[in-house]
C-alpha cells in the first residue's frame, strides 16, 4: 500500500512538472507550431525506405560475438519510425505540405 501510494505521489509530482513546463520534458512536443522542424521532416520526406524481403526481428549474433538485429531489421525500424513522424506531420498539419 505504501509503495502504490508514493507511485502514486511520483506521477502527480510527473503530470505537475509537464503541465507548467515551458517545454516538454516526458513526451514528444505534438502541439508544437513548427512541428515539421521538430520532426526534421525535410530530412525524412527526401530519404529512400527500404523494405525487406523477409523480416527476421529475432537478434542474431554478429561475428564480435555481439547480439544485434540484422541490418534489414535495423532499416524497417528506422523506416518505421520515419513513416511515423511523416504520418503525425500530416495529421497536424491537415493535409498542407508540412510548412517546408
Amino acid at each position: 500500500m505504501k509503495r502504490f501510494v508514493l507511485f502514486l505521489l511520483f506521477i502527480c509530482v510527473c503530470v505537475c512538472v509537464q503541465a507548467y513546463a515551458e517545454q516538454d520534458y516526458f513526451f514528444r512536443d505534438f502541439k508544437s507550431i513548427d512541428l515539421p522542424k521538430k520532426l526534421h521532416l525535410d530530412k525524412k520526406l527526401s530519404q529512400t525506405i527500404q523494405p525487406c524481403t523477409q523480416l527476421n526481428a529475432s537478434k542474431h549474433y554478429t561475428a564480435t560475438g555481439v547480439r544485434e538485429p540484422d541490418a534489414c531489421t535495423k532499416s524497417f525500424k528506422k523506416s518505421a519510425m520515419v513513416s511515423y513522424d511523416l504520418a503525425l506531420g500530416y495529421l497536424v498539419s491537415q493535409n498542407k505540405p508540412y510548412g517546408l
